[in-house]
C-alpha cells in the first residue's frame, strides 16, 4: 500500500470516529454501527463488505444470536458465516459441514444458519433446491401404486 493509500485510509478512519462519537451522543445505533462496519471496511479487501452483511451486523441489537456469533467469532467470521448461510440455501453445505469447515459445534453452526436465513433471503435471490415433501409423497405413491 502507498503512503497516500495509507494517509486516505487514516483520514477516512478519522472522520468515520468523528460519525461514531456523535452517533453514540445523540444516541443513534445506526450512525454508531455504520461507522463501525465503514471503519472495520478501511482495513478489509472493498469485495468483503456487501449490504447483505451491513444488514446482519445491523441485526445484532435486536438478534441476540448475531450478537453472540460476532462477538465470539466477530465480523469476519459472520461475513465467513453468512457465505454458508448462501451456500445451505442454494443446497451445496450442511450445517455439519460448515461446523467442521469453522471448527465449531454443529449446534452453533446451525443458530447461525437460521438467525442469518431472512437476510439471505432479503438480499439474494436464490432457487429452491432439492424436491418438497408434495414430491416425495408423490413418488412414494407411484412406487407403491397408492393413489389416495
Amino acid at each position: 500500500m502507498s503512503a497516500a493509500e495509507q494517509e486516505v485510509g487514516r483520514e477516512a478512519r478519522y472522520t468515520l470516529l468523528t460519525v461514531f462519537l456523535v452517533g453514540l451522543r445523540r444516541r443513534d445505533p445506526g450512525a454508531v454501527v455504520n461507522a463501525v462496519v465503514a471503519a472495520i471496511g478501511t482495513y478489509l479487501p472493498t469485495d468483503t463488505i456487501t449490504p447483505a452483511l451491513i444488514d446482519a451486523v445491523g441485526r445484532r441489537t435486536t438478534d441476540d444470536d448475531i450478537d453472540t456469533y460476532i462477538d465470539r467469532h466477530g465480523i469476519a467470521g459472520l461475513a465467513t458465516a453468512l457465505t454458508y448461510t448462501i451456500d445451505r440455501e442454494r443446497g451445496e453445505v450442511t450445517h455439519r459441514l460448515m461446523a467442521r469447515d469453522l471448527d465449531i459445534s454443529p449446534l452453533v453452526a446451525e443458530i447461525i444458519l437460521q438467525a442469518l436465513r431472512p437476510i439471505v433471503d432479503k438480499h439474494f435471490d436464490i432457487e429452491e433446491a432439492g424436491a418438497s415433501v408434495a414430491d416425495i409423497e408423490s413418488v412414494n405413491r407411484d412406487i407403491t401404486g397408492d393413489d389416495t
